[in-house]
């Protein structure tokens, strides 16, 4: 089980990037001239489903917030991390059974996180 700032997520897929900033001058006469200003903290996207209203809702709470939550399950912590973005499907489906503790018509939702370092 994963866990985001308290709240139960099923997770699918999880990647990370990053990359570093580097401005590319061409001049008129010579080859590229690179300059490196740096790099960005790492990007962690996050695809899973979220069972219940109450987490969904939970979720989509944590962005206004502007705090860090810890990423963590199976024995991975990926430490505090702010959430970007929070995107939610509903999934059609006759019944859930990914959680005991709700109810069995429970609305089921596929989730996309972008996570920042």
């Amino acid at each position: 089980m994963w866990v985001y700032g308290g709240i139960r997520i099923f997770v699918q897929e999880i990647g990370e990037n990053g990359k570093q900033n580097i401005a590319r001058l061409q001049p008129v006469v010579g080859g590229t001239v690179k300059q490196v200003f740096g790099y960005e903290d790492l990007i962690y996207r996050v695809n899973g489903v979220v069972v219940g209203d109450a987490d969904k809702d939970a979720l989509m709470a944590l962005r206004k917030n502007g705090v860090p939550y810890t990423l963590s399950g199976y024995g991975t912590d990926y430490g505090e991390l702010l959430m970007n973005t929070c995107s939610f499907s509903r999934v059609q489906c006759i019944g859930q059974t990914l959680r005991s503790d709700l109810a069995c018509d429970a609305p089921v939702y596929t989730v996309e996180l972008e996570l920042y370092e």
